[in-house]
């Protein structure tokens, strides 16, 4: 049977789409401003598509009127309501915009400041006006700017979070209309996103999810004042690579069990695996809540000074997220080079191997719990003039460096006063 409803699919999958170029425009105030009004016209334009139909379709309208119905008492869907009459036909909302500043120097030290900002204030302007109240030395370091949007007319709740309920709401009617698992609605839709595949999945999707503890927040270098880019992609466990497969690749592989300091041992015998077999060992994490593994991710980031002070503060928000109590943190790194201590020096072409030639390689495994054990593993290795590895020994320290002190306070549950507060 064919879908009663097939246009409802494409304007959904627009909902999406648009809730996400909002996202995306969150730091530019106007993009934020236009792609918030487009997402409140495709959710109107999705009920209208159905409303069409209510003289065709058998039952549509008494669906739709009970659909209507079932919200009356939901405050987000009348305020949804009245704004969507308000961008299409009068004016735009009336927002306001808090923002959180947080500095960190070279030695972690941080000063956070909230300000809360006009609409059309810019991050140039939020930077300039937190630098104005700060110590002449501050003038170089990370700093972060945490920004949250709200409708003067919804002020305990953030845009995209109430976007989310709307999204919820106008997929409920969708779904109203497809009761009948008969309905054929494979291939339609025009998802823009990947995160969107599904043209039956009316709930709402895993990417909307709102978390309360997540800020939104753009880094930049305090002294060129650019934005600095680091990707965090979440590692999703692939059902078709089994035990027994990773063991024909990697010639050994082994399940990790056990809390973080437990495991760590194990995790650098099996990142050796990678690297000799892989010739790398790319940096992830690995997140706990006891002695049960809750996820990993992957950071792409390369380069000191800010870029590292970023990629740690990275780190400490996605602990801050998960709430996980315990981590293990995995990735290859430079280390100085011992006095006295010579190696060959390979350049190849295409890769980045042997471009410190004053620099010795290492594979590092660091782990950390809530109840205050630490662990860190460093196993030296070279590279011969193809790039491949030979590994070395392994040296074990029970305390972190100071650059993990903001990883550490996240895992400890400390309050930053800064962009980690949504209220």
């Amino acid at each position: 049977m064919h879908c009663p409803v097939p246009d409802s699919h494409r304007r959904l999958d627009d909902v999406h789409a648009e809730w996400h170029d909002a996202l995306d425009a969150y730091f530019d105030v106007h993009k934020f401003r236009r792609t918030y009004n487009s997402f409140l016209t495709a959710v109107q334009s999705t009920i209208d598509t159905i409303s069409r139909k209510k003289r065709v379709i058998p039952g549509a309208e008494e669906k739709i009127n009970e659909w209507k119905a079932s919200l009356a008492a939901d405050r987000y869907h009348r305020w949804g309501d009245k704004s969507r009459n308000l961008v299409i036909h009068e004016a735009d909302l009336s927002l306001h915009s808090v923002a959180w500043m947080e500095y960190t120097s070279s030695r972690h030290d941080t000063v956070t400041r909230r300000i809360d900002a006009n609409p059309e204030t810019s991050n140039e302007d939020l930077l300039t006006a937190f630098l104005m109240g700060t110590p002449e030395g501050i003038r170089t370091g990370l700093i972060r700017i945490s920004r949250k949007w709200v409708a003067n007319t919804l002020p305990d709740t953030e845009l995209l979070e109430a976007g989310t309920h709307l999204y919820r709401n106008v997929a409920q009617l969708v779904r109203s209309f497809h009761s009948d698992e008969d309905h054929d609605c494979s291939g339609l839709g025009l998802p823009e996103r990947s995160c969107h595949r599904d043209a039956r999945g009316f709930s709402l999707p895993d990417c909307m999810a709102w978390m309360p503890q997540a800020p939104l927040m753009q880094s930049a270098d305090i002294e060129t004042r650019q934005g600095l880019a680091i990707k965090v992609a979440s590692i999703e466990r692939d059902p078709d690579m089994t035990p027994d497969k990773l063991g024909q690749h990697y010639g050994d592989y082994f399940e990790l069990k056990g809390d973080p300091i437990h495991v760590a041992p194990r995790q650098l015998r099996r990142a050796s695996l990678f690297l000799t077999v892989d010739s790398e060992a790319l940096p992830w994490m690995m997140l706990y809540k006891g002695s049960q593994y809750i996820g990993a991710f992957q950071i792409a980031a390369a380069g000191g000074g800010t870029m590292k002070i970023a990629l740690f503060q990275q780190m400490a928000e996605r602990i801050r997220v998960t709430q996980a109590d315990g981590f293990i943190f995995t990735s290859e790194l430079w280390t100085a080079r011992r006095a006295g201590r010579t190696r060959k020096i390979h350049q190849h072409d295409g890769t980045f191997y042997d471009l410190k030639p004053e620099r010795d390689e290492a594979l590092a495994v660091v782990a950390a719990t809530r109840d205050g054990r630490r662990l860190m593993m460093l196993r030296e290795f070279t590279r011969d003039e193809h790039g491949w590895p030979t590994l070395g020994g392994i040296t074990t320290y029970s305390r972190l460096t100071a650059e993990w002190r903001p990883v550490l306070a996240a895992l400890n549950q400390l309050p930053l006063g800064s962009a980690f507060r949504r209220g």
